[in-house]
């Protein structure tokens, strides 16, 4: 699960790989959603307690429980840390 107040627009959060049609996240979990279960998707917008995505056209409200990480904001390369 990752805090809301983390989000902002435009971040790329990990659809929690467990999610499944009709589990319960405070919210119903539908097929669609279901479907982009260990995917990144993008933040579209924040509500109170809950997010729309760009990927569902914004028409699902998700809650934060529903999602894992965010995307590294850049690529991490083994051979930055080793001498």
């Amino acid at each position: 699960m990752i805090g809301i107040n983390s989000l902002r627009v435009g971040d790329k959060i990990l659809v929690d790989p467990d999610l499944h049609p009709g589990d319960d996240y405070k919210i119903y979990v539908g097929e669609f959603m279901a479907e982009l279960a260990g995917r990144y998707v993008t933040v579209a917008e924040i509500l109170y307690s809950s997010i729309r995505i760009e990927e569902d056209g914004k028409k699902y409200l998700w809650t934060n429980d529903m999602f894992l990480s965010h995307e590294p904001m850049f690529p991490v390369r083994l051979s930055d840390y080793i001498m």
